[in-house]
């Protein structure tokens, strides 16, 4: 019985030390802001301040993205593709949170709840998204980890 608890521990292990991957604190933070705003009798405004924050957080993740590319040697075709998702992003957005209010009447408190909860949802996974990209290439700790092991195989 111990032999089993040992290798299931040991198998369990990695998932439990693993780092969440870049931005996942900031979905994990507007999900959470979301649903604290529910069953309040202002849901509508502290939703639209959910909102206006994650969309101020996305623009100032897309700022860094952009300007942190100026060491690609393709600046210029990364760029263009980021552009160009992103602006076919912001319009299908904009109808799949359209699609998810009306599953209330139409301009109803809950349908502009819904609208403005879905929106600041997509604004995180997109802030998400570029603080991803804005980490990749970034080799800091392997080259330290390489050091370390260097400096030990000297000793």
């Amino acid at each position: 019985m111990k032999k089993i608890i040992f290798f299931v521990t040991l198998a369990i292990s990695p998932f439990a030390l693993a780092t969440p991957p870049a931005g996942a604190d900031t979905i994990t933070t507007v999900q959470s802001a979301i649903h604290s705003c529910y069953g309040t009798q202002g849901a509508g405004i502290c939703l639209q301040s959910v909102l206006d924050k994650a969309k101020k957080q996305n623009s100032e993740a897309w700022t860094q993205l952009s300007n942190g590319l100026k060491d690609a040697e393709n600046k210029k075709e990364i760029l263009e593709k980021l552009t160009a998702g992103k602006q076919a992003w912001e319009v299908s957005m904009r109808h799949d949170c359209e699609a998810a209010g009306l599953m209330n009447t139409k301009d109803s408190p809950a349908y502009n709840n819904d609208l403005t909860a879905c929106l600041a949802s997509h604004y995180a996974f997109k802030t998400a998204f570029f603080q991803s990209l804005n980490t990749q290439g970034d080799d800091t700790g392997e080259k330290n980890l390489l050091e370390e092991y260097r400096k030990n195989k000297k000793q």
